[in-house]
């Protein structure tokens, strides 16, 4: 009789906010190697953890305290879903309606947005998307605001909102 494993779920899209940056004091080909603590928000719960990463010297200056990355979570780790960000297609999204539903995690209001997304060819198409984000962002998300946005072609629908957040 032959065991066989039972396959792995399909990760759940996240986001995660980052909490803190240090330095390993270890470097790959000339590029830092950073540990983040993270806080993430996946399958309707939140927990903290680290992960440690190599970062091209040219988006050093992108983590800091305070940004919100989109995350792939399965039961046994974390894995940040950078395809979006660094292979996405960038595009601008009118902001249609927005709600805060009064749910807050680690002093982070949950928002939700409906947006209507204007791909590069000019075409456009509509999704929602939800996010935990600082209270001092809630102004860059108003009705008729344009935000920045990342999505893949492939998954169209679920896009990453870029927003600044002042720390």
């Amino acid at each position: 009789m032959r065991f066989r494993a039972r396959p792995e779920p399909a990760p759940i899209p996240g986001l995660a906010t980052v909490r803190a940056v240090r330095h390993t004091g270890v470097g790959v080909r000339g590029e830092p190697r950073l540990r983040l603590a993270l806080t993430v928000e996946a399958g309707g719960r939140a927990f903290e953890t680290e992960t440690v990463l190599v970062v091209p010297l040219s988006e050093l200056s992108l983590l800091r305290p305070g940004v919100v990355l989109p995350v792939r979570c399965t039961a046994r780790r974390v894995e940040l879903d950078l395809d979006r960000t660094e292979r996405g297609i960038a595009a601008e999204a009118v902001v249609r309606w927005f709600a805060v539903p009064g749910e807050v995690r680690a002093g982070r209001p949950r928002v939700l947005l409906g947006l209507l997304v204007i791909r590069p060819d000019g075409s456009a198409f509509h999704t929602r998307t939800e996010q935990y984000l600082p209270a001092t962002a809630l102004g860059e998300v108003g009705v008729g605001r344009a935000v920045r946005v990342h999505y893949l072609p492939s998954a169209e629908r679920e896009v990453v909102v870029s927003v600044l957040v002042s720390a």
